[in-house]
């Protein structure tokens, strides 16, 4: 939480900002995602390649800095 919190202040606004991160089938993925939506990201509909472990999906997150 403090790297998300101390990357963000250095950010100059306005501002896009994307992670990408696991896709919500995948359980241990599920705490960054909530993490990232504390800080108030969204979920992005954008199809992004599955990683290496079996298939796992991905999901991108954008997150608006005005």
């Amino acid at each position: 939480m403090i790297v998300v919190n101390a990357t963000l202040t250095l950010v100059e606004v306005p501002a896009e900002v994307s992670v990408v991160t696991f896709g919500d089938d995948i359980p241990d993925g599920r705490p960054a995602r909530r993490l990232y939506q504390k800080f108030g990201f969204l979920p992005l509909e954008e199809l992004i390649p599955n990683g290496p472990e079996e298939g796992g999906s991905r999901q991108k997150f954008m997150l608006m800095i005005t």
